[in-house]
């Protein structure tokens, strides 16, 4: 099983998650949402949104973009 995890700026709380998947045996890779193209995020099985509603006061851009990429992946 592989994992995307898509952060904004990534923080301390980012890499405990990553260390418990791969602790579970699971392949887990840092994304970030400003610079990801969705069809990089096709090969896993899932995508673990850490970008908050908070970022949108100051990046709406970037909030727009994580909603759309996870609506095209649910599709």
């Amino acid at each position: 099983m592989k994992v995307a995890i898509l952060h904004h700026d990534i923080e301390p709380v980012e890499f405990r998650f990553r260390e418990f998947f791969e602790n579970k045996g699971v392949k887990a890779d840092f994304f970030d949402i400003r610079e990801v193209h969705e069809e990089e995020l096709f090969d896993y099985d899932l995508v673990f949104n850490r970008v908050y509603s908070s970022v949108a006061s100051r990046d709406f851009a970037v909030l727009n973009k994580t909603l759309h990429i996870l609506e095209l992946l649910e599709a």
